[in-house]
């Protein structure tokens, strides 16, 4: 099976598969990034401070940005939501207090919340398993209340052709050789590798941002362009 034809693209597969990987997630998160991801993660939360209102952090998976978005400011209400209940459930013990407004169980291009409601939304490292990306857009759109703004972080194809190649390496062979040494689950692994080259670069989803409807779209790049902070705000 080549490398393409390991991205999976399917919702509920793309729900299955993490649900697979869900109690060695956060550990495989913190040796594949050599503990830099909360510090992004960090990033993507300073990048909503100034947005009043209801948070929504989509595809939250075990919840370190939720609960990182709730800890910056305690009087806001920040829900998780995300397609793999095995994800949310390996992560509820990080919250014992029950501080978080709710983890909601959501197809993402369909969201249960009204229109104009939220102040918010951050995606971290999930936007590119969404097969129907122009769908999301529209529906972050309709869900974000005037000023309100969208927060990307994703992991991006790095535009130098050498560091690319080297990064390629890193996605094919080491990163399916841990998941199978540590997260038990090789081929979950693979398909992380496939979704990154198939998702291309940070202007890719700048410009499918702007033709969405969002405004003051801007990224930062971050580990030698590895890592990308996308946002745009609803006008």
């Amino acid at each position: 099976m080549s490398l393409d034809e390991q991205h999976v693209t399917d919702p509920a597969e793309v729900s299955r598969l993490f649900n697979r990987i869900a109690s060695r997630y956060d550990l495989m998160n913190r040796m594949m990034s050599l503990g830099q991801d909360m510090a992004w993660r960090a990033s993507l939360v300073r990048a909503v401070a100034d947005r009043p209102g209801p948070l929504l952090d989509l595809c939250t998976g075990t919840g370190d940005v939720a609960l990182e978005l709730k800890r910056a400011d305690r009087s806001r209400v920040v829900i998780g939501a995300d397609a793999s209940l095995g994800m949310m459930r390996a992560g509820r013990h990080k919250d014992p207090r029950r501080t978080l407004g709710g983890w909601v169980q959501a197809d993402a291009v369909a969201l249960p919340v009204r229109a104009g409601s939220l102040g918010a939304v951050t995606v971290a490292f999930g936007v590119r398993n969404v097969a129907r990306l122009d769908d999301l857009l529209a529906e972050l759109l309709r869900a974000l209340r005037p000023g309100g703004r969208l927060a990307v972080l994703e992991i991006f194809s790095p535009r130098s052709d050498l560091l690319g190649a080297g990064y390629d390496l890193y996605l094919r062979r080491v990163i399916p050789a841990m998941g199978t040494l540590v997260g038990g689950d090789g081929p979950a692994y693979r398909h992380l590798a496939a979704s990154v080259k198939a998702f291309g670069r940070p202007e890719a989803l700048e410009g499918r941002m702007a033709r969405a409807g969002f405004t003051r779209v801007r990224s930062r790049s971050m580990n030698l362009g590895t890592i990308g902070l996308v946002q745009g705000d609803r006008p």
